[in-house]
């Protein structure tokens, strides 16, 4: 059972209560994760047959050009940035002790999509610089901004107040924050990492074709996908909360 905390935790106690939250928060983002893992198969799906069977050196590079493939792109970022603020506006509507319904937060995030989208663009722009100075200074302003999804669903922030909003609860605890988070991402990365080493065996045992055996590789994925990548928004909300707490509570450890 989650119960919101009424203190600061550390970074192994935001990880649990990020687990307790997903667990509890299930029949609020299923929906959602289910939608944005058919956006994702289908883009994948779409662009692989648009490369063909034996892809080539020109093929690619037409692909590159192609506005039809960039539109299939664009339209599934669309689809993940307003289903992630679905998943966003439905854990932190658990987290503060509402009863979780599968068609919450679809309102709420079409109503903040606009902003959603100004915010993804400019802390993309953002972290790309900092990429391009050196490797550090981008993954640290990562590391500040990466909040602004909660602050934009929690407390209803524009997309600057958002991001400045997380800027503002990471300083002083970048790496608990970061960590608190990062062990979340690292389950679901190593969960379809191993995905695909059973996917490359049953091609191999079974003999399946190129083609067969990505598309099995992919269908698998976007299952997998639908059912455990929430657990990445509700570490961010557990720990967004918990940051909050560190700044109403400065003496606490």
């Amino acid at each position: 059972m989650y119960t919101r905390p009424s203190r600061p935790r550390s970074a192994a106690g935001v990880f649990n209560d990020a687990l307790l939250l997903y667990r509890a928060s299930a029949r609020g983002w299923w929906l959602a994760s289910v939608l944005a893992a058919l956006s994702g198969l289908a883009c994948s799906l779409y662009v692989e047959r648009a490369a063909g069977p034996e892809p080539t050196l020109e093929g690619l590079l037409a692909m590159v050009h192609s506005p039809v493939v960039w539109r299939a792109y664009g339209l599934d970022l669309l689809a993940s940035v307003y289903l992630y603020c679905v998943m966003i506006a439905n854990i932190n509507g658990t987290c503060a002790g509402g009863e979780p319904r599968p068609v919450g937060g679809f309102a709420a995030a079409l109503r903040a999509l606009p902003a959603a989208l100004i915010a993804t663009i400019l802390s993309l722009l953002v972290t790309a610089a900092g990429l391009l100075l050196l490797l550090i200074p981008g993954l640290w302003l990562f590391g500040r901004l990466q909040f602004w999804p909660v602050a934009l669903m929690a407390e209803g922030r524009g997309a600057g107040a958002a991001l400045l909003r997380s800027s503002g609860l990471v300083r002083g605890h970048w790496w608990h924050a970061s960590t608190a988070v990062s062990i979340a991402v690292l389950l679901v990365f190593t969960a379809g990492f191993a995905l695909d080493l059973v996917s490359l065996a049953i091609a191999a045992v079974g003999g399946l074709d190129g083609t067969t055996a990505m598309t099995m590789s992919e269908s698998l994925g976007a299952l997998l996908k639908a059912c455990i990548a929430p657990l990445v928004p509700a570490a961010y909300v557990a720990a967004y909360h918990d940051l909050r707490l560190r700044q109403e509570q400065p003496g606490v450890a």
